[in-house]
């Protein structure tokens, strides 16, 4: 979610390439077996597969999908502060591309400007009105005695959505390391925000890119989801057609875009991380049971990868641990 430039000087070592055995094969016309395209050992350079519908690239948003999700900030911020669920969502959607939260994303905006701007715009007594709008287009019950405006911090808010945001899933860790072995392009596009120059804090992205192949970032190109010149600057990165990628994300506005523009998409919800990994696999070609570890290698703090160590046999066993902020192999 935060910008930066610089490459990360973590010490985290790619991922072997994974044995051709984790792909997924089909009968052949003979009765045989027949692979369905096999790919390079390189992650930066995948050869075109065989098959048709052989994806190339996998795209991953990063709040909400590969981190905990901001929107679980907010929705923690509503319930302590008595805030009805769902307000802030709707007010910032309703704002569209002139809203201070869509110009933080593309850049527009500096963190201390923001804080003032989006506190203004979120006291405005419309916001009410079209919230209300909102739950009986919705079929949902209105609360009873909706004060006519909100005066929300949004300093604290942003807080909220920072911490929910700080960790990463580890099964999603599991999947981009394997995902690279296999020899897929792996990037993360994320709308994301710069932090004030004077900060000192580093970015979550500058730690993140020993995952990725490559991270778009909102705030550096300009261009935010749902945009689909986003979707064609993330092709052009990667070298692929809009065909060969694959996309995660929860937002359904972001993941309907990019079906319009030729994407194959899965949308992640919270808790459903393992579900979301095996439609995944199915759109890949991949077995599910390679992107989605045993739940006994999984715990809060590590992943164990398992990678076979080549026709000699055995196995090389990689320990995955820490956080966005800090991922160590």
């Amino acid at each position: 979610w935060e910008q930066s430039d610089s490459d990360c000087d973590c010490d985290v070592a790619r991922p072997p390439a994974l044995a051709e055995q984790y792909l997924t094969r089909e009968s052949g016309s003979s009765g045989g077996q027949r692979d369905r395209g096999a790919m390079a050992a390189s992650p930066a350079a995948p050869q075109q597969s065989g098959a048709a519908n052989r994806r190339r690239a996998v795209v991953f948003d990063l709040g909400g999908v590969v981190l905990g999700s901001p929107l679980a900030g907010i929705a923690e911020y509503e319930a302590r502060t008595g805030v009805p669920a769902g307000f802030v969502n709707v007010a910032i959607v309703a704002r569209g591309k002139a809203g201070a939260f869509q110009r933080l994303e593309r850049g527009e905006l500096g963190l201390k400007d923001f804080y003032r701007e989006f506190r203004e715009e979120l006291a405005r007594p419309e916001n009410v009105d079209r919230y209300v709008a909102y739950l009986q287009r919705k079929g949902r019950k209105v609360p009873a005695n909706l004060p006519e405006s909100f005066d929300i911090d949004t300093e604290t808010l942003f807080g909220h959505m920072m911490e929910k945001a700080s960790t990463i899933d580890p099964l999603m860790c599991h999947a981009l390391f394997v995902l690279r072995g296999l020899g897929f392009s792996v990037a993360a596009l994320t709308n994301n925000w710069q932090l004030d120059s004077n900060s000192g804090d580093s970015s979550n992205t500058d730690k993140l890119r020993a995952y990725f192949d490559d991270i778009i970032e909102s705030s550096v190109v300009g261009l935010r989801k749902p945009d689909k010149r986003l979707y064609q600057l993330t092709c052009d990165r990667l070298g692929v057609a809009a065909a060969d990628v694959a996309f995660l994300d929860d937002i359904g506005l972001n993941l309907k875009s990019a079906r319009d523009f030729g994407w194959s998409t899965v949308q992640v919800t919270i808790g459903k991380t393992a579900e979301a990994l095996r439609e995944l696999a199915q759109i890949i070609d991949v077995d599910p049971n390679v992107l989605v570890p045993d739940p006994a290698q999984v715990c809060d703090e590590c992943v164990k990868l398992s990678f076979p160590a080549g026709a000699a046999g055995g196995t090389i066993v990689i320990d995955l641990y820490g956080w966005a902020y800090n991922p160590l192999v």
